[in-house]
């Protein structure tokens, strides 16, 4: 099978400009708002072929029998997928608003079919796609695990994807920051003050990365993580994590640390020291709408772990639940950077409003959406023995969020519902049904104000 073609030109001539969705510019007082863009995994060669099983690289030879213009579930992202999830994001983002990037840009392909210069080129292509859609906002990366190739094997010094990397952000990234990116992958930089983003290179870290699975301390990122961290204690700082693959247990295979359990270890370790710095987790990897929660050794909840949904809606041909593509808008405190609310906005016009609590004053830390419900799973966000392990995963309140941009035939015969995805459900049908319905009248009344 040849290389991937030239995703340059595929980038600037693929998809026609769609219409963009209608600018909102309400604000809730004592509000910031932030999003988060994760696993767009663009595959160039996606087209609507005759012969189902080259409609794109991605499927690896399955036979795409629903592939319509924005995609198919064995498939990753086509370019005029991502570009209608930028096309509808960017008249609802406001120029105090920031993005954060949590990695893996190319496909799911075999190793054979891409090379580090090909890796960059579609690095390039992204950056300067979000650069198009967004040039006003200032973007915080981080690197996947995708965006290295060999996949998986990154390294714990300076090379080719590393300097590159930092040489296409830095119309976002200090000196300093890009600095310690170009040599191992990761940076801290300050949003605004009073409030530090710390973005990981947990591929240093990946079970699959035979580079560094006999280090303890791979680039020394534990020891500046912690210098970094105990800084931001000293300066009053307020810190978000961002990285590519989550510390704790996946959410789709019980008992299982999605880094080296050693690893994962020592990182839960560093964020429990530092649970009063640290205001919010935000990690991709995993295409799953998720939310986990640390807890400290006497088993009390002391951060959330957000995992956000992929934009890609790429599925193994066996598996039964595919991705429903998505992107995730946070609205946080602005005097302590807490967060408050996030909200997923999905194809087919679903809305997700997830509630944290909310801390705006009067609200007396009730629940923002009533009839929201969080099921407790055993989906361990770090490994403790004696204590009882929990965490909280959003069942799916949706609502219209005029996304018509993201309408597509392919979508209709089997709509991937957020619920779909949890199926440890124990509701009954009749009671799901009318709880979803209270959900969705509570969601029209909160999103007036959100966006």
């Amino acid at each position: 099978m040849a290389q991937l073609p030239c995703f340059a030109l595929l980038l600037l001539c693929s998809a026609a400009p769609l219409a963009a969705a209608p600018t909102r510019r309400s604000y809730l007082p004592g509000t910031g708002r932030f999003w988060h863009i994760t696993d767009l995994h663009l595959d160039p060669t996606y087209h609507l072929a005759p012969d189902p099983t080259k409609v794109c690289f991605s499927s690896k030879g399955a036979p795409a029998t629903h592939a319509g213009l924005y995609g198919d579930f064995l498939c990753d992202s086509p370019y005029r997928l991502i570009q209608s999830a930028f096309t509808h994001m960017a008249p609802l983002t406001q120029q105090q608003d920031f993005i954060i990037w949590t990695g893996d840009s190319p496909p799911h392909v075999p190793a054979g079919e891409l090379s580090t210069d090909i890796v960059i080129q579609v690095i390039s292509n992204m950056t300067q796609t979000i650069r198009q859609h967004f040039p006003n906002l200032t973007v915080y990366p981080a690197l996947g695990n995708h965006d290295y190739w060999p996949q998986d094997q990154m390294p714990t010094s300076t090379n080719a994807i590393y300097k590159a990397a930092a040489q296409l952000w830095k119309p976002w990234l200090q000196a300093e920051a890009l600095l310690t990116l170009s040599q191992g992958g990761f940076y801290s930089q300050l949003v605004k003050p009073g409030l530090r983003l710390i973005s990981l290179n947990t591929i240093l870290y990946y079970g699959p990365n035979k580079v560094t699975e006999n280090m303890t301390d791979p680039a020394g990122q534990f020891e500046w993580l912690e210098k970094t961290l105990e800084k931001a204690a000293q300066s009053l700082e307020k810190v978000y994590i961002i990285a590519h693959v989550p510390v704790g247990y996946l959410p789709f295979a019980r008992n299982t640390t999605a880094i080296r359990e050693s690893h994962n270890e020592r990182l839960v370790a560093i964020f429990r020291e530092y649970s009063d710095v640290i205001a919010g987790h935000f990690y991709g990897h995993t295409h799953r709408d998720s939310i986990m929660v640390l807890l400290d050794q006497q088993g009390k909840p002391v951060n959330s772990l957000f995992v956000s949904p992929a934009v890609t809606p790429i599925k193994h041909v066996l598996e039964p639940y595919s991705n429903n593509p998505a992107f995730r808008m946070y609205l946080y405190n602005t005097k302590d950077y807490a967060l408050l609310i996030h909200v997923c906005g999905h194809t087919e016009g679903h809305l997700a409003v997830t509630g944290i609590y909310d801390r705006r004053p009067g609200a007396a830390g009730q629940r923002v959406h009533p009839h929201h419900r969080l099921e407790q799973l055993h989906l361990q966000a770090g490994v403790q023995t004696d204590s009882q392990h929990a965490a909280a995963r959003h069942r799916g309140a949706a609502g219209q969020f005029s996304c018509q941009v993201w309408r597509d035939p392919l979508c209709e015969p089997a709509v991937v519902h957020p619920r779909s995805l949890h199926r440890h459900s124990t509701l009954p049908q009749r009671q799901d049904q009318e709880e979803g319905e209270a959900r969705r009248s509570s969601v029209k009344a909160i999103i007036a104000v959100l966006i």
